[in-house]
């Protein structure tokens, strides 16, 4: 539970706070400082400029306004587990010299731009509506983002990490475009103007950590979120539409397979259309394998002897001379 001089204290701001936190740090003293669990109590309290001697613990509270801890130093370990920012959490320029632990934390707004974690940190199972870790340093060889959550695409600009972080069952959700134009919503436009630049940098960020699947996944959205941001002609609109919709943007095998299939099938019924009022009875096997002969012409296939045995009984009385292939 949260103890009440530490409450106190921290009413009375930065003027009563750090002259205390210093005096501890000028000895041997590492007090705890204990808010875990607070509500209301802590409501409206800016920790901006604070400095923690020793281990700063928030676990379980929840914060029912914006709160800052810009510029903070934590000097013990700083556990904001199970925390709820429920407006806005400001992290900016604070510094993290041991452990942090945000396990299980969520945040409606976070700001974590320019702070340095210089210790251990874990985000697992956190969630993120809106987040930006803009030119944050994680200079710990271990960083966790396990199972965390983004409920709209992260900013990770000039982020610099030691070591990969773990980045294993994240997820990032695609926000789709909502307003008023129905062609934008139609063709699943992003939410934020600066979404395909965001997760460009996590496709960047997954390059690095040779996560090869994240990497793909990140592409897919970063072109999906060009459209009518950094990608406005038609035109190319179509050919990302096109790519998108025919191949899952490079990850699907399966689409461009079945596709391949249906049109070979489609291209057997045409060939079997055509000959049969002029030849004999076209079978069906014989023009299915002239349709998939067609689609390897490339490799040489109108010289497969199965081409000119197909072609024969397709055609019957039709020259079936490979340099007269009636099907060609």
């Amino acid at each position: 539970m949260a103890d009440p001089q530490d409450i106190q204290r921290a009413l009375g701001g930065i003027a009563v706070w750090n002259p205390w936190a210093q005096a501890r740090l000028a000895t041997t003293q590492r007090p705890v400082a204990d808010f875990s669990s607070a509500g209301a109590e802590i409501a409206g309290i800016s920790f901006e400029g604070f400095i923690f001697p020793g281990e700063a613990k928030f676990s379980g509270t929840e914060f029912s306004q914006a709160v800052s801890f810009r510029a903070a130093t934590f000097h013990g370990d700083a556990n904001f587990n199970n925390v709820r920012f429920e407006v806005s959490a400001c992290f900016d320029h604070a510094r993290f010299l041991n452990f942090t632990n945000f396990d299980h934390a969520r945040f409606e707004r976070l700001f974590v731009r320019g702070a340095k974690f210089s210790g251990e940190t874990n985000f697992v199972h956190a969630w993120f509506n809106y987040s930006e870790f803009t030119g944050v340093e994680f200079n710990h060889a271990l960083t966790r983002f396990t199972d965390a959550y983004f409920e709209h695409v992260p900013d990770f600009w000039a982020t610099t990490v030691a070591t990969p972080p773990l980045f294993q069952r994240v997820q990032v959700r695609y926000q789709k475009y909502s307003g008023r134009k129905f062609w934008r919503r139609w063709i699943s436009c992003s939410f934020g103007e600066e979404d395909a630049a965001r997760f460009r940098r996590l496709k960047q960020l997954a390059s690095d950590w040779r996560d090869h699947q994240l990497e793909l996944d990140y592409f897919a959205y970063e072109l999906q979120a060009k459209r009518c941001t950094e990608t406005k002609s038609l035109f190319p609109i179509l050919l990302n539409l096109l790519y998108g919709w025919l191949s899952d943007f490079g990850r699907s095998v399966a689409r461009p397979f079945w596709l391949l299939v249906g049109l070979t099938a489609v291209a057997a019924v045409r060939i079997l259309l055509v000959y049969s009022p002029t030849c004999a009875v076209a079978p069906a096997w014989a023009a299915l394998k002239v349709s998939l002969t067609n689609t390897s012409l490339l490799l040489g296939a109108d010289k497969w002897e199965i081409r000119s045995d197909a072609i024969t009984k397709l055609c019957g009385a039709c020259k079936t001379e490979l340099n007269a292939d009636p099907l060609a």
